[in-house]
């Protein structure tokens, strides 16, 4: 396995203000989720952001845990993937309206 060092702050302006909030809304984020996953994407640790929202590092960790559960992911990583899967999501949508790819199910007869 190849580890590669995925930097956030590289992926961090591809989103819009309109495109965060098409994002918070298609993943049903509330305005304090998505401003701390704003932050988890400027590489902001805990701390900080705690810092940041006026809160303590303690609600910044459960809230992240909760943010986990809810995206279905287990890390700080698996979170920024799951943005910018439902932010590719989104753009395929947008530009194809039918799939590219369909798939055929049924049995062939042997010739």
């Amino acid at each position: 396995m190849i580890a590669v060092p995925l930097s956030c702050r590289r992926l961090q302006p591809l989103f819009s203000e309109e495109q965060w909030l098409t994002i918070a809304d298609r993943l049903v984020l509330t305005r304090r989720e998505l401003q701390i996953v704003k932050l988890v994407f400027e590489e902001a640790q805990e701390q900080t952001i705690a810092g940041e929202l006026g809160v303590s590092v303690n609600t910044i960790h459960t809230q992240l845990q909760r943010l986990y559960r809810k995206l279905g992911v287990t890390s700080r990583v698996g979170l920024i993937l799951r943005i910018v899967h439902e932010h590719l999501a989104k753009s395929r949508e947008a530009d194809h309206s039918e799939p590219s790819v369909r798939l055929h199910c049924g049995s062939r007869k042997a010739a």
